[in-house]
């Protein structure tokens, strides 16, 4: 639904929910970048945490950088706090706080619910299949075809393509755990492996 908001209160929103969130994406993957492990590309060895931290990096730079240069009070305060809640974690790393760390993870755990909540009807229902699918035209369409015949609805999904040879990991949201146990039947009667997992228990 949409609200209201003065423009003072709209760029610091979108400071927070929208230019923040890209102005780290493209630190942490310079940072990743530009270093070196004893002669080994961190690059090479990137997972899924730093794939899905980075997916909006590099964005259009004729775009970005007049869209941060335009917010750039908004953004430079959310860049300061972002630098201020760093710096407590250094400083539990450095004391060894297991106390505020477990806090650290609880809360934003709470948050992501929080978040999850705007975008479903029951967050708490909704289940994640992993699926390792290959690098095969018709593939995606075959299984989304599959789970639509047995009236499963796919709440959200997303494909993390790792090679040509290796092909990629198919993400696929339902909502409820009948829904996900029959999905994973489903596609493991075809032959492929899944993982299925509460969204909000990882």
């Amino acid at each position: 639904m949409p609200v209201a908001v003065d423009p003072e209160a709209h760029d610091r929103l979108v400071a927070l929910t929208s230019h923040l969130p890209h102005a780290l994406a493209n630190l942490l993957l310079n940072q990743a970048g530009t270093n070196r492990v004893e002669g080994h590309d961190p690059l090479a060895a990137a997972g899924g945490s730093l794939r899905d931290m980075t997916r909006v990096a590099g964005a259009n730079p004729r775009i970005w950088v007049d869209i941060f240069l335009d917010n750039a009070e908004a953004l430079s305060l959310a860049l300061a706090e972002h630098r201020r809640r760093v710096e407590q974690v250094e400083r539990a790393l450095a004391t060894g706080d297991a106390g505020f760390l477990a806090r650290w993870i609880a809360e934003a755990s709470g948050n992501r619910r929080r978040m999850l909540t705007q975008a479903y009807d029951q967050p708490g229902a909704l289940q994640r299949l992993r699926v390792h699918v290959p690098d095969r035209p018709g593939v995606l369409a075959g299984i989304t075809q599959a789970l639509g015949a047995e009236r499963i609805n796919i709440e959200d999904f997303e494909l993390q393509h790792l090679s040509r040879d290796r092909g990629g990991t198919l993400t696929v949201l339902v909502s409820g755990e009948d829904d996900a146990r029959r999905a994973a039947d489903l596609l493991e009667a075809q032959g492929y492996h899944v993982v299925v997992a509460a969204v909000l228990d990882e």
